[in-house]
């Protein structure tokens, strides 16, 4: 597929703030000792897309606060990591999505360190083929160990064509009017015990094979921000989303002495 080029010229615009919004800390990690990695910013799960009436997957305010707020960072030295999911590659096109969003996608490609995710995996493929943007399955950062994290999902590993038209069908019942996202919001609270130790478990794993040297472990996928430090060999966390259809979202920031998992409330 060849894309065509809509980036050019196109700048990421910083939007003056009408309100300014509230961060706080949902949970901190500091580290035993002081580790030799560069200060980061990790999110995830923005699964923006290309639609004429509706061009943004989640509130548009949330959007423009994420990437103001990246591009702040930015200017500060940070390095950037998307943790997958930040296209929804599923519902559209890569042409769609580069379309409507420049000056998103060129910060994006040229700023953020992207991992795949399983809703923007091909996306990612097809446009990097036409940038020279690499992007990665996992990623590790001296010992923290970073990828998308759906390969813990069942549904996702055994019947991934179940979740991918699920999103479908989700898109089409937001039309009527019907959001689905409170459904999964009030799943993911009922069996949050039994989601962190499936996640612990599959942690477990990922580091008897690919991450040996790592003991910290940083995902997506689950729009659930937490961090799991019960044992100290395998921190677990998760970045949350940007997508949950309500004005706020949650992101990571790492230091070499510790990893602060924060909400923005809009």
């Amino acid at each position: 597929m060849n894309i065509k080029n809509p980036l050019r010229r196109k700048k990421l615009e910083v939007l003056p703030q009408i309100h300014k919004p509230r961060r706080e800390q949902i949970a901190v990690y500091k580290f035993s000792e002081p580790l030799d990695i560069p200060h980061m910013v990790l999110f995830s799960d923005l699964h923006l897309y290309g639609k004429t009436n509706k061009s943004i997957s989640v509130f548009p305010e949330n959007v423009r606060e994420l990437f103001a707020m990246l591009e702040r960072y930015r200017e500060k030295g940070y390095q950037l990591f998307g943790l997958g999911d930040i296209l929804e590659g599923w519902r559209f096109r890569p042409k769609q999505i580069l379309k409507l969003h420049p000056e998103y996608m060129n910060f994006l490609i040229e700023h953020v360190t992207i991992i795949r995710g399983n809703h923007d995996w091909t996306a990612w493929r097809r446009i990097e083929k036409n940038f020279g943007k690499k992007t990665f399955e996992h990623i590790q950062v001296g010992p923290i160990y970073m990828s998308h994290g759906h390969q813990a999902d069942p549904l996702n590993r055994n019947a991934a064509w179940y979740s991918r038209y699920a999103t479908k069908v989700a898109g089409y019942m937001k039309r009527v009017g019907l959001n689905t996202d409170k459904f999964y919001r009030a799943a993911r609270v009922k069996h949050e015990d039994r989601i962190k130790h499936r996640y612990a478990n599959y942690t477990e794993a990922v580091q008897h094979t690919l991450a040996p040297d790592a003991h910290i472990f940083c995902y997506g996928h689950l729009h659930m921000p937490y961090i799991d430090a019960s044992n100290p060999a395998r921190v677990v966390v998760n970045l949350g989303s940007i997508a949950n259809y309500v004005r706020v979202f949650s992101y990571v920031e790492v230091t070499p002495t510790e990893l602060t998992l924060w909400k923005v409330t809009l």
